[in-house]
């Protein structure tokens, strides 16, 4: 009995993960930016649009640490 992996699906599965997987996983640089809680929103905003990826946010006192990601 086959097992999927010997199937046409799974040679394909197998195909497709050898040759999107390393795309997925090429490094990406993080940094922070710190701000204040008002201006959170407009940063995001202005960082998105200029082609980096918002990744999370860390609420320190009434500080906002935002983490985006660009590649490296």
């Amino acid at each position: 009995m086959m097992t999927f992996w010997e199937t046409v699906r799974g040679v394909r599965l197998a195909d497709t993960l050898i040759s999107c997987l390393p795309k997925l996983t090429e490094d990406k640089k993080q940094f922070t930016v710190r701000i204040t809680s008002s201006e959170a929103a407009a940063k995001v905003e202005e960082l998105v649009a200029k082609g980096k990826k918002y990744v999370d946010q860390i609420q320190d006192g009434t500080e906002v640490v935002l983490v985006f990601e660009e590649e490296a």
